[in-house]
């Protein structure tokens, strides 16, 4: 009889345990997907201060009310964070391409929301292919405007971290 109560006692635990690590995962997950949303909000962002450079205080003023700026919880950004992270970076570098004049603006604004470089993206395997893809991006932006090309790279660079030069 109370091996019984002790099976099921131990079993309900075990039952607990494992819904508050499902639920930490589902938590996790959920803020994973709300952080890469935020990301695609910022490249939007990025996008619009190159259309409406004189509206760029209002944009980044409402953005910050409603999305808020980088915060380093200290918790390491999963991957789809870091890939979302670059598309913002790529975003950053057509918007560059289309108004070099707000070239500062949109550095310091991307600054504010995504945080410090990650020049370890181009080395981790389920982050590669997203930079990749943005070096992709931003090479496409020097086509779209040469005479813009130091703009474009140094933001790419401060974003991402420059790689070093190889001689060979």
């Amino acid at each position: 009889m109370y091996f019984k109560i002790i099976v099921v006692l131990i079993c309900a635990q075990l039952y607990g345990i494992i819904g508050v690590q499902n639920a930490n995962a589902e938590l996790d997950r959920s803020w994973d997907s709300a952080a890469c949303a935020r990301m695609a909000a910022v490249s939007v962002l990025l996008e619009n201060i190159a259309r409406q450079p004189e509206a760029a205080d209002t944009l980044i003023y409402y953005s910050l009310l409603y999305l808020g700026g980088y915060n380093n919880n200290n918790k390491k950004p999963s991957p789809g964070l870091r890939a979302a992270r670059l598309r913002t970076v790529a975003a950053g570098c057509k918007a560059i391409a289309l108004q070099p004049e707000a070239a500062e603006d949109i550095l310091s604004t991307a600054r504010l929301f995504c945080g410090p470089p990650l020049d370890s993206d181009r080395y981790t395997p389920e982050v590669m292919k997203a930079y990749m893809e943005a070096v992709g991006s931003m090479l496409s932006a020097v086509v779209q405007n040469p005479a813009a090309i130091d703009a474009i790279i140094g933001f790419f660079d401060e974003l991402t971290g420059r790689p070093q030069d190889n001689p060979s």
